[in-house]
């Protein structure tokens, strides 16, 4: 898909496949999508709804909502039905690492320098936020977040830089302890 002489902009950054069998996918400044019943592809050009040249990294789906991490822009949120505008939500630090939807339908960003998201979906709301000025159940160590999910049993995992992994309502930390 997309084969050029332009390689950078080709590298598929992230993929999915939504609840019709579609698979998405983001390249550097676009937003792909592949039917495999039918073989075709389509491009979305991204540059112009979420205003400027931001590179993307990773996305979740909710429904027809596309939660987009962009590097150095943000979190947006396209949906396809109107193609030509994409919402940044704001609360969210600038360099996005990870964007995943919880098993129990929540958005979960992860960032470089500002901790990481919790986020309703039907609101575009964020509902918790997690970094080291937090406290109690929402302090991390670090603001240097690689990924974050968030599994069934609503247990937040943390990939940290250079802290390792912590996990669970109230933060654990595996493989790097944390000693304050």
């Amino acid at each position: 898909v997309g084969v050029s002489r332009y390689g950078l902009d080709n590298i598929v950054r992230c993929y999915q496949q939504d609840a019709e069998g579609l698979i998405w996918f983001l390249k550097r400044h676009d937003l792909g999508c592949f039917n495999p019943r039918t073989g075709e592809s389509r491009t979305i050009d991204l540059q112009t709804p979420l205003s400027g040249k931001h590179v993307l990294h990773r996305f979740a789906i909710f429904g027809t909502k596309f939660f987009i991490g962009t590097s150095p822009g943000g979190l947006y949120v396209y949906e396809l039905s109107s193609p030509s505008s994409a919402r940044r939500i704001k609360e969210v630090g600038q360099l996005v690492t990870d964007v995943s939807l919880s098993q129990d339908d929540f958005i979960c960003v992860a960032t470089d320098g500002s901790g990481g998201y919790l986020i309703d979906p039907q609101t575009e709301q964020v509902v918790e936020r997690y970094n080291m000025d937090a406290s109690g159940m929402h302090r991390l160590p670090t603001n240097a977040l690689h990924c974050f999910n968030r599994d069934a049993n609503a247990i937040n995992w943390f990939g940290l830089v250079r802290c390792g992994l912590a996990y669970g309502r109230h933060i654990c930390y595996l493989l790097n302890p944390y000693k304050p």
